[in-house]
């Protein structure tokens, strides 16, 4: 539990640091430089001045156009890493709420609080719950895989796996009428 809090808290800040990022870096796209040579150009192109000067000002703008290019695609690619640390952060959160859940599912069925059929259900619950988390994840990994550099999702997969077995280990005691 504390360990999970510690990723959350850590990821969230992350997530702040990257978004204050990407804002300074999105004010710095449209400088002021830019924004004066573009004047210059508009001003040559009226009062036709002549080509060596136009051709000079237009290498420039080429420049900082490629320049620009360049920043949006890191900032688009912040952009991605955002959004999976944001759903890999909802997607922790649901995890440990399932882990929770089957948790005193298992009690419940322990301690005899509730019938089997009622159990069942709710295992069934679970269940579903566990394959929406499964499909976003998987997601999530699709994202990951369009990123330069991806993340190393493996811990997430063992995570994912384990609470699978876990779940399936359930259902069998729960349809099997097991209780400890």
């Amino acid at each position: 539990q504390e360990q999970i809090n510690e990723q959350y808290n850590t990821l969230n800040e992350e997530i702040l640091e990257k978004q204050k990022e990407l804002q300074r870096r999105f004010d710095e796209l449209f400088n002021d430089e830019m924004k004066s040579m573009m004047q210059e150009i508009q001003q040559m192109m009226n009062q036709n001045l002549d080509k060596n000067k136009f051709n000079q000002m237009l290498e420039k703008v080429q420049i900082n156009t490629e320049e620009l290019n360049k920043q949006l695609d890191q900032n688009l690619e912040l952009f991605k890493q955002m959004e999976i640390d944001s759903r890999l952060d909802n997607a922790m959160e649901k995890s440990h709420e399932l882990a929770e859940k089957e948790k005193e599912l298992m009690e419940k069925n322990i301690k005899n609080q509730a019938s089997t059929t009622d159990l069942q259900q709710e295992q069934q619950k679970l269940n579903e719950a566990f394959k929406n988390l499964q499909s976003e994840l998987n997601d999530i990994n699709q994202l990951n895989q369009n990123l330069e550099d991806p993340y190393n999702l493996d811990p997430l997969d063992s995570l994912s796996k384990e609470i699978a077995k876990d779940m399936q280990q359930a259902q069998q005691d729960l349809n099997n009428g097991k209780r400890e």
